[in-house]
């Protein structure tokens, strides 16, 4: 549920970052603040191609995917044997 909400979060927090109310003046810092936090949605945080960043973002997908296909099999294997 967790990971849900902070999805819904970050995509409410991108429309509204894409289309800003930009007629009504900011009523507080703390108005100012929580209107144009949402504009982090908008960075881009992606790593240099060939970076030491993006060659362990890879070994770690690499690894979480071979994980994934073994649990797989395994919940496949146990699946057919129930059958």
């Amino acid at each position: 549920i967790g990971r849900c909400l902070a999805e819904q979060q970050l995509l409410r927090d991108r429309s509204l970052a894409l289309s800003p109310d930009v007629n009504t003046p900011f009523k507080s810092l703390s108005d100012a603040m929580r209107r144009l936090v949402r504009y982090h949605t908008l960075q881009d945080h992606k790593p240099e191609e060939g970076s030491k960043t993006m060659k362990t973002w890879d070994t770690r997908y690499s690894k979480l995917c071979d994980y994934l296909v073994k649990k797989k099999r395994c919940y496949m294997q146990r699946f057919c044997k129930m059958q």
